[in-house]
């Protein structure tokens, strides 16, 4: 693995003896300027992920999933046991920030005398951005030792300002996507540094087991924190660079070496596998060992893969984006960056550097999968810093130049920079606005209010699925389908259509009777998915709105106040709640 070598003024990255073309002129940039601009984009990266917070319209809690981890840490915090599984699901483990998060907030209850909510609450709004910070702290020394002070500086800077790296750390947003990032990028950055690890017990260097060791409990963790899902992907991390490394050394002996077993031993040899091969041959085990979870896994990839080219996903069309894949207009939506990382890639390619070439594997193969699945691309936010970070540094180059004819070449980048800060500063700011699902805001959190003051504990609500984990953490009450914990199936999603798409309240009753839900609630932004929740009802068609006499729109505007079985208990400007009264016989 390439690591940095000192030499005069000038920083060479070498590799197997040779140095590679990548100079960072770095004996001219006092330290403390570069400590000033490392500190000065933390802050700004915090800044940015806690803008939200200012704006009091939405709940401090933010994207879906955070409410359920949300609603498992307090009941850890108070002290209550794990909620009763559901669906085989064990809620001890792979509970993401839940339970540090719950911790972390006992903590501070005993140490500032403050009650197990507010010290909760107090966690969850800063947490994110604090684990912002530690992974920008992370990714500068690694990269600084890797690639120079430089290319760390501007890896830095590419995490304070790429919008999924916003995203994940945004205030309120406890999804264990942060702490999943994090981790892989600990464990890629120690499998990328294990070359440079030297402990000699006797004559023998045993460096390589120490990382492959280390690596391994780093994919301890992210099971424990996600599931079998976090381990695979830091070993297809590891993968994809170890399969790059030995094709490229491979290659380069094509002309050198005619006889082909040679050269295969010689690329084997060059291509130093010995810390992959410790951590594969450890993995292969655990599979064994746990091969049912295995089993689980590749027929989820299988899912996606197959929903993907049929287009057939049939009870998730409403709102997930993760399992539609990344689509030009999201490739648009990198903007700059995206121009940083096609450059980084193809210096990588083109200069053969190791650690270019195992940051550009990472992010080139997730950005494949991604087409399948968009979530996996929040996977890749390290590699995608370190990679953009190369090729703005290279462009950075050209700033340094006192040639005339450059003088365009400077404008155009120093506003592209200019650019880089400002645009993701505007789309921070306007968080809340990305999705309206991300954050209960005011109306609905009054519609939540009044379930959980006016309806008895034991009651159901049924409504589509994304607003699930809304009424189990904040309205603490049962959800007839929700996202994971009481979950949904094509039966219960198809009564659930029916419910919106009905026009006769007294079918709508009947439903509610037979599926054990005592409310139904319409929020007036699922008016913008008509098509996909009348999918669900088996409607045909493409219908761009509900009928007029359906329940959702006559409950929305009013025009139903009671009958049939159902009545209008509450509504606002955004939601309306019918009560099950009496159930309709046949």
């Amino acid at each position: 693995m390439t690591v940095p070598e000192q030499k005069g003024k000038i920083f060479y990255m070498a590799s197997a003896g040779a140095r590679l073309p990548i100079k960072l002129h770095l004996s001219k940039t006092k330290s403390w300027w570069v400590g000033l601009a490392v500190c000065g984009l933390a802050a700004f990266a915090v800044l940015l992920r806690c803008l939200r917070l200012f704006d009091s319209s939405t709940n401090y809690i933010y994207n879906p999933d955070s409410y359920f981890f949300h609603w498992l840490a307090q009941r850890v915090t108070v002290g209550e046991a794990a909620p009763s599984s559901i669906s085989g699901s064990n809620y001890t483990l792979h509970s993401g920030f839940a339970y540090p998060a719950a911790y972390i907030a006992k903590a501070l209850s005993f140490a500032f005398h403050l009650s197990p909510a507010d010290s909760l609450e107090l966690v969850w709004k800063f947490l994110p951005a604090a684990i912002a910070l530690i992974s920008m702290m992370i990714l500068y020394f690694a990269v600084a030792k890797l690639l120079g002070r430089r290319v760390a500086v501007f890896s830095v800077l590419t995490w304070a300002l790429f919008g999924e790296a916003i995203f994940i750390g945004a205030a309120g947003n406890l999804d264990r996507d942060a702490l999943s990032v994090l981790l892989l990028m600990v464990g890629a950055m120690l499998f990328c540094l294990s070359r440079s690890w030297r402990l000699n017990i006797g004559n023998r260097d045993v460096g390589w087991m120490v990382s492959g060791l280390s690596v391994l409990l780093v994919q301890v963790l992210l099971y424990l924190e996600w599931s079998i899902v976090g381990a695979a992907m830091l070993l297809a991390i590891i993968l994809v660079y170890s399969v790059l490394k030995l094709l490229l050394e491979y290659s380069s002996l094509l002309e050198k070496e005619p006889n082909v077993k040679q050269r295969i031993a010689t690329a084997l040899r060059k291509s130093d596998l010995r810390t992959f091969v410790l951590v594969a041959t450890v993995n292969l085990a655990a599979v064994g060992l746990q091969y049912h979870q295995s089993g689980a896994v590749i027929n989820t990839v299988v899912g996606i893969v197959k929903g993907r080219f049929t287009g057939q996903f049939i009870w998730n069309k409403a709102y997930t984006s993760e399992e539609q894949g990344l689509s030009f207009q999201d490739l648009i939506g990198f903007q700059f960056f995206l121009i940083l990382m096609g450059l980084g890639i193809y210096l990588a390619w083109k200069r053969r550097n190791d650690v270019m070439v195992f940051f550009a594997g990472w992010l080139a193969s997730f950005l494949i999968v991604s087409l399948f699945s968009y979530r996996v691309i929040i996977d890749a936010v390290p590699a995608i810093c370190v990679v953009s970070a190369a090729g703005l540094a290279s462009l950075w180059g050209i700033m340094g130049s006192r040639n005339g004819r450059d003088l365009w070449k400077q404008l155009a980048i120093l506003v592209m920079v200019v650019l880089l800060f400002l645009i993701p500063s505007v789309s921070a700011a306007r968080l809340n606005q990305s999705s309206y699902v991300m954050a209960a805001d005011k109306d609905w959190q009054q519609a939540l209010a009044y379930l959980r003051e006016n309806t008895p504990q034991d009651a159901v609500i049924m409504s589509q699925w994304s607003y699930g984990y809304w009424f189990l953490d904040v309205a603490q009450r049962r959800p007839f389908v929700d996202n994971g914990y009481y979950s949904y199936t094509i039966d219960k999603l198809h009564d659930v259509g029916l419910a919106y798409y009905t026009s006769n309240p007294s079918e709508a009753a009947a439903i509610m009777a037979k599926d054990g839900a005592t409310y139904l609630v319409f929020g007036k932004q699922d008016l913008n998915i008509p098509a996909a929740i009348m999918e669900w009802a088996g409607v045909n068609g493409k219908e761009d709105s509900f009928p007029e006499n359906s329940l959702i729109v006559r409950s929305l505007n009013g025009d139903f106040v009671s009958g049939d079985g159902l009545e209008l208990v509450y509504r606002n400007n955004e939601v309306a709640i019918l009560a099950l009264t009496q159930p309709v016989q046949g």
